[in-house]
C-alpha cells in the first residue's frame, strides 16, 4: 500500500467476508468488489448463504474528465485539515491558500497526466473483465459520471429507490 498498490485480493476479500458474517442489514460496497476475484468470491459467499447480490451500479465518466480532475486537484498542506480544491471546478478564495486553515496548498507527486495515464491502465486492465461480469446482469445499472455531483447523487437515490 505504501507504494500505491492495491491490497491483494485474498486480504481484501478476508476482511469483506468476515465483516459480512455477522451482517444483517443492507450493504453499499464503494470500491469493492474491484477485481473479477473478489467479484467471483463475493458472488460464491452470498450464494452460499442464500442471499442474492442487490444493485449493482457503475459510474461512468470520461478518462479526460477524470485526468482533468486529478491534474487540477490541489491539497491542503495542513494534515488535520487535508481540504482538496479543484483548480477549475472549486478553486480556493486565495490562489495557494487553504480557505479553511490558511495553510498552503499543494500537489500530490502522483496527480501528474504521465501518473494518472500509467494508473488507468492498470484500473483498465482489472476494470474491464470486471464490468463484464457484472454487465449481463439484470441488476447491473450505469450512471452517468460526466455531471455536476448533486446531479449524480440525484440519479443515485432515484436508482435506489427503485430497488425498494
Amino acid at each position: 500500500m505504501a507504494d500505491g498498490k492495491l491490497v491483494d485480493d485474498d486480504t481484501v476479500n478476508g476482511i469483506v467476508l468476515a465483516r459480512l458474517q455477522d451482517e444483517t442489514m443492507d450493504v453499499l460496497f464503494d470500491g469493492y468488489p474491484r477485481t473479477l476475484q473478489q467479484a467471483e468470491t463475493l458472488g460464491t459467499f452470498l450464494s452460499s448463504r442464500g442471499i442474492g447480490l442487490g444493485l449493482v451500479v457503475n459510474i461512468e465518466v470520461p478518462e479526460a474528465t477524470l485526468e482533468a480532475r486529478v491534474v487540477d486537484r490541489m491539497v491542503c498542506s495542513n494534515k488535520h485539515c487535508g481540504f482538496i480544491y479543484n483548480l477549475k471546478t472549486a478553486p480556493p478564495h486565495v490562489e495557494g491558500v487553504c480557505d479553511l486553515c490558511n495553510s498552503s496548498l499543494k500537489q500530490r507527486s502522483d496527480d501528474t497526466s504521465e501518473a494518472f495515464k500509467g494508473r488507468m491502465v492498470e484500473f483498465n486492465a482489472t476494470y474491464l473483465p470486471l464490468r463484464a461480469y457484472y454487465e449481463g446482469m439484470p441488476n447491473y445499472r450505469n450512471v452517468d459520471g460526466d455531471r455536476e455531483p448533486d446531479d449524480i447523487h440525484d440519479a443515485l437515490v432515484q436508482l435506489f429507490e427503485e430497488q425498494v
